[in-house]
């Protein structure tokens, strides 16, 4: 039995002609079993995306972004070189703090201990509220825990940005402080660091 002949032949009509009723009567039990064939193979592919969605879910993201009140902010990876960067914009409150700090930690389950951090602070306004500080303490804990080093900081000339590692030293954790370092541009933070493991290969 031949589906496309059947869709050529019926597919207009809205009752067969009785002339038909031989082929119609044969057609019957294979477009039963085409159905039940079509039905198991939605529930195989329904599975599929259930399965597929589940992965999704569980998969911590590559890169996060996000806007709230007065702030915004960038965090994404280079799983390769195994570095983590971090861009902050705006004033910095209680609720985009902490909205950040689990971006960054979302986002810190894709990489290896000991990987390397970069943090854009150019366009983040250094006026922080205790409340908002806890929040960048939280991420340098999480620092310290995955050996995080070393973080390079991309700041203009003048900018005093001392308190988004504040008390590192202080969290308790494997090691001290990470080292932290300070460019002007992102290119730069990158030559910095793709050097400094140049040269701790050779």
């Amino acid at each position: 039995m031949d589906l496309e002949e059947l869709k050529a032949k019926f597919q207009s009509k809205a009752v067969a002609d009785l002339k038909d009723i031989n082929l119609v009567l044969r057609a019957a039990p294979f477009l039963v079993r085409e159905v039940i064939r079509l039905e198991e193979a939605l529930a195989e592919s329904d599975r599929r995306v259930q399965h597929l969605a589940g992965m999704l879910r569980r998969s911590p993201p590559s890169h996060r972004t996000g806007k709230k009140d007065l702030a915004a902010w960038k965090i994404w990876l280079d799983e390769r070189k195994n570095r983590l960067y971090i861009q902050i914009f705006g004033k910095v409150e209680k609720n985009s703090g902490k909205l950040i700090s689990n971006a960054i930690l979302s986002v810190m389950e894709n990489l290896r201990p000991g990987f390397t951090v970069v943090v854009d602070l150019r366009k983040m306004i250094s006026d922080l509220d205790s409340r908002a500080r806890f929040y960048f303490r939280k991420t340098a804990y999480a620092f310290i825990q995955m050996q995080a080093d070393p973080i390079v900081r991309v700041m203009e000339d003048g900018q005093s940005m001392r308190f988004l590692f504040e008390d590192m030293a202080k969290c308790p954790g494997v090691g001290a402080a990470g080292d932290v370092h300070r460019v002007k541009t992102l290119e730069e933070a990158d030559r910095l660091l793709d050097n400094l493991g140049r040269h701790l290969r050779s």
